[in-house]
């Protein structure tokens, strides 16, 4: 279904390229229709190549996760169990969010391209686009971090009902995975970034670090039989960590005007994980109290959603807050 989707999506479009022709004076260019090309392929190929990397990182964790445990004495039987557990329980849930993210990378890059484009002038422009797109993914990406890391157990014991053996040992790769989403979000934001800067190859360079960092470290954890399988978890998120840092060293390098301020960037990290923090508190807190019983499929809901909802709550708090104080500046500066 999705080759025959991908196919038909690709011939519509060719159609609509051959009905549309008002839009050829649109792709003139000085070099023609090389040039054309040439621009293509100079964005197309690093950003492929970028997307091609995080798929290896599957490949490195099925063949260091079977092998390097029946290395240190699990049967081949066990060792596809564990790796089952791990890559159909926990990483599936784990990239719910930084699926979701794309579309808010996707978002940024024409309007950072635009802004780019103004010179000197967008650079104000520039740095707000890029200060929105960080503050959205971080809203987002840091309570469900939070929230994957506390409720690991209870969040599969809701999708995986019936399978309490496999929950109970996937679980706690899943907290430590969840730990890694605000730096796997952040990985699609800055690569887009990067690529609105006219460094499209730079996130790819970022990846194949990232990814030679988790093979290491995966490598020698999984040789450790107190560490197993919770040594990729780990590795997950040192690869996504390093893959994020070099990035924003390339953006400091290339495009120092898309980078947030000290008090901004504290803010981006510190107000979500305080709102989220004091939320996960709060709904635990309450349901130790009431004594509900976390493996109960409407208790779980109703944590998470109340979870939620007291971030929702406190995120509309803050920004009515800060919508008044802007009103109260304009107000005396008027």
């Amino acid at each position: 279904g999705l080759t025959v989707g991908t196919g038909v999506s690709v011939l519509y479009l060719l159609i609509h390229k051959r009905l549309s022709r008002s839009l050829s004076p649109l792709l003139k260019t000085p070099g023609g229709n090389r040039g054309i090309l040439g621009a293509l392929l100079s964005t197309a190929v690093p950003v492929t190549l970028s997307a091609g990397v995080i798929s290896l990182t599957k490949c490195v964790d099925l063949a260091l996760i079977l092998r390097r445990l029946q290395a240190v004495g699990y049967t081949a039987a066990q060792a596809n169990s564990l790796y089952g557990c791990y890559s159909t329980l926990a990483v599936p849930v784990f990239n719910i969010l930084p699926s979701l993210t794309t579309s808010v990378a996707l978002s940024a890059v024409p309007a950072l391209s635009a802004a780019m484009g103004e010179g000197e002038g967008g650079e104000e422009k520039l740095r707000k686009t890029a200060l929105s797109a960080l503050g959205v993914t971080l809203t987002l990406a840091i309570p469900a971090a939070l929230g994957v890391a506390v409720y690991a157990r209870e969040i599969l014991s809701l999708l995986f009902l019936g399978q309490s053996q496999a929950v109970a040992t996937a679980a706690p790769w899943l907290s430590c995975l969840g730990l890694s989403i605000p730096a796997a979000c952040l990985t699609t934001v800055t690569g887009a970034m990067l690529q609105s800067a006219g460094r499209a190859d730079r996130p790819m360079i970022s990846m194949l670090l990232g990814v030679a960092c988790k093979t290491a470290l995966a490598y020698v954890l999984l040789g450790q039989p107190e560490w197993g399988v919770a040594g990729v978890a780990l590795s997950s998120l040192v690869c996504d960590t390093v893959i994020v840092a070099t990035n924003f060293i390339f953006i400091h390098r290339h495009a120092p005007a898309m980078l947030p301020s000290a008090t901004e960037g504290i803010a981006l990290f510190g107000v979500p994980v305080a709102l989220s923090a004091a939320a996960l508190g709060a709904v635990t807190l309450l349901g130790r109290w009431l004594g509900r019983q976390a493996s109960n499929p409407l208790h779980t809901v109703g944590a998470l959603a109340s979870v939620a909802g007291l971030y929702g709550a406190g995120l509309l708090l803050l920004w009515l807050r800060n919508r008044r104080l802007h009103t109260e500046i304009q107000y005396l500066k008027d």
